[in-house]
């Protein structure tokens, strides 16, 4: 159990060196690509209400990755806390 408070920093600075890290957008002094076409290219047909299933099923990932993520970081806080 020793190794819980060192493991637990780690993680916290590898999450902080993550976040800081990050991809940021573009300066202002870079040059801007051309923009889209205004009209969208011919899609493919598909069933109605496709694209909003493919959006709540994204929407549904992302939402228990969070979860996990956060209640990670809510574990390893409690157990810093236990062991202060």
């Amino acid at each position: 159990m020793r190794a819980v408070r060192p493991a637990a920093v780690a993680l916290l600075a590898l999450a902080m060196l993550l976040i800081l890290v990050g991809p940021r957008q573009a300066a202002a002094a870079s040059p801007q690509l051309p923009s889209a076409p205004t009209t969208a290219p011919p899609r493919a047909t598909s069933l109605p209400g496709a694209d909003e299933m493919a959006q709540s099923l994204d929407d549904d990932i992302l939402t228990s990755g969070a979860i996990v993520l956060v209640s990670g970081m809510v574990g390893i806080a409690g157990l810093m806390w236990g062991r202060l």
